[in-house]
């Protein structure tokens, strides 16, 4: 372990401090050098019980929010196929399904990863409207467990804490 010490200030460690003399100087002095320079041994303090439950607090706060981008949540199946639309794509699937269905085309097509899926104009804005329920229904879920961990105020309420609870069923599509 590397050694701090101290001096004006500045905190280093001892192979990158350098001592100068008029007629020398010493590169990664020993302990005593340093010493009889004025530098003083260093010791890091230790985090207090409240800096770690909020780095903890914080750590859990993570973990929710990687959990919500995860495929854990955004994801939905057609048939054997996992999917996941963002919204703007939804959003955009939206304008272009209903713009068809004003067309009276009667199928449209869906594509993922080079996966073209052929559905029924109606059944497709209803699988978009599905989605955009569950994704909000993911979103609201989140939110609450992001405050729901705000105001946790014990360490052990915070280890306790079940963040994958109450997420919405996945959604399935058979076509």
């Amino acid at each position: 372990m590397n050694t701090l010490y101290k001096k004006d200030g500045k905190i280093k460690q001892r192979k990158h401090i350098v001592l100068y003399y008029e007629d020398r100087q010493v590169f990664n002095p020993s302990e005593d050098e340093l010493l009889e320079n004025g530098w003083e041994k260093y010791e890091t303090p230790q985090p207090t019980e409240e800096e770690i439950f909020q780095r903890e607090k914080q750590h859990k706060i993570n973990e929710i929010q990687h959990y919500d981008s995860s495929r854990e949540v955004n994801n939905f199946y057609i048939g054997e196929h996992s999917v996941w639309l963002d919204k703007a794509t939804r959003t955009g699937l939206t304008l272009r399904f209903n713009s068809e269905l004003a067309a009276k085309h009667e199928t449209t097509s869906l594509w993922y990863e080079n996966m073209k899926f052929t559905l029924p104009i109606n059944d497709a804005i209803a699988m978009l409207y599905a989605i955009e329920l569950y994704a909000s229904a993911c979103y609201d879920n989140t939110q609450q467990h992001l405050a729901n961990v705000s105001n946790i105020t014990t360490m052990e309420e915070l280890e306790n804490y079940d963040y994958r609870s109450g997420y919405p069923e996945m959604l399935r599509f058979e076509i």
